[in-house]
């Protein structure tokens, strides 16, 4: 079998066509054979940009599924995965561990739906020039840069999950690990302002997140928000992170966000993000984990609050602030807190790249006692690469 290592190590290292077809001529007669592996070497050549520290990312990247993750450095860049896969690109399976990739939120009534990760483990020969695939620096290099994309088996593109950098944590005879870094917003807000006049021109939720967006150097994608915004009310006492700010207020609100591309979506927690039906899920994961938070009697935002009739051996749930100045958006957290969630266990090959925040999924359980039909919204995913699995949270209603 011909080592695509090899030809891969020609093309990103010389953008030699003749050196790749001349490093075929000593072999049998392969026929069609050869010549679609020329033609392939030469596509990557030109899908590659000339400083070789970045590509062109196809539209339909070819059947694979798992981890994609794009490493470069100054001068070098390289398709590294957990297992040696043929897309569009060749990804070598060098990674030998990485930790679980997570988008989630801060609260169960929104808030930023943010990234996080932990380290990336390499095997040591992914440096060094010892294969034809390696990065050529040794000892490793102390940064690179990468971005994090992972797919599904029949998804014609990956999904990117982040950018951000790989900062060297140790190198010993067993692994290279990397330390992951993911870029973070250092805008402030002064103390002593109103939200409501910050908020120009009327002082909206919608208003605050355009104002957010302008600071950050973000554009609003509102369309999933509430079509009744309401009006906030409140004075900051100290200057505060502003995304870490947006983040209280949208979820006060009982809002969501997430930030992709230079886009800020902003979304109600009530209103669906498309659907997706199950219909036979059991034949590929676990029936999903179904559970339910310390009940919920009041919840308070200074001296307003909402009291349920459900729990009142509950306890009370205290936020840090009135956003809006009234009891309006109490009762929306109230019934949020108190929601059922449930974790949905999904292979690799299915489960990533589908994660849409509020979209709803319907299944059927059979594994529990009595068949279940459950809806569950997304808004929380763990993507377990070394594992081979995702996990997609989030709220949850169940019937038979």
């Amino acid at each position: 079998m011909y080592d695509y290592g090899a030809i891969t190590g020609s093309v990103t290292e010389s953008f030699d066509y003749g050196a790749i077809t001349g490093s075929l001529s000593g072999c049998e007669d392969y026929g069609f054979i050869v010549d679609d592996i020329v033609d392939y070497a030469v596509w990557i050549c030109e899908s590659l940009k000339a400083t070789d520290s970045a590509a062109v990312v196809p539209e339909d990247e070819g059947e694979g599924d798992g981890l994609l993750l794009a490493v470069s450095s100054d001068t070098e860049y390289r398709n590294f995965s957990v297992d040696d896969q043929v897309l569009s690109f060749l990804w070598h399976g060098v990674v030998m561990e990485v930790d679980p990739v997570k988008l989630s939120l801060p609260t169960r009534h929104g808030g930023f739906l943010q990234v996080s990760a932990g380290q990336v483990r390499f095997i040591p020969s992914a440096f060094g020039g010892v294969e034809a695939w390696s990065f050529s620096a040794w000892p490793p290099p102390k940064e690179l840069d990468a971005t994090f994309r992972c797919k599904s088996t029949g998804q014609q593109g990956a999904a990117k999950l982040f950018e951000g950098k790989l900062y060297r944590e140790s190198i010993s005879e067993k692994d290279v690990a990397y330390d992951v870094y993911i870029p973070s917003y250092t805008e402030t807000i002064g103390a002593n302002i109103s939200l409501a006049s910050w908020s120009t021109p009327s002082g909206t939720l919608i208003n605050f997140f355009e104002k957010v967006c302008d600071v950050l150097g973000l554009t609003l994608d509102s369309s999933k928000a509430t079509a009744d915004p309401p009006a906030l009310d409140h004075n900051l006492s100290n200057e505060r992170l502003l995304i870490d700010l947006a983040s209280e207020v949208a979820a006060f609100c009982c809002h969501l966000f997430w930030i992709a591309d230079g886009i800020l979506y902003l979304q109600d927690m009530s209103v669906s993000n498309g659907s997706l039906n199950l219909k036979n899920p059991n034949d590929f994961f676990r029936s999903p984990a179904y559970t339910d938070e310390i009940p919920v009697n009041r919840v308070v935002a200074g001296t307003h609050k909402f009291e349920g009739t459900e729990y009142p051996y509950g306890v009370d749930y205290t936020l840090s602030a009135n956003y809006t100045g009234d009891d309006a958006q109490l009762q929306g957290i109230y019934d949020l807190v108190n929601s059922q969630w449930a974790e949905i266990p999904m292979p690799a090959e299915v489960g990533c790249g589908g994660f849409v925040p509020g979209k709803e999924i319907t299944l059927l359980d059979t594994r529990l006692a009595v068949d279940s039909v459950s809806t569950i919204t997304m808004r929380s995913v763990s993507y377990d690469f070394t594992k081979r699995k995702v996990i997609i949270g989030g709220h949850c209603s169940m019937e038979t």
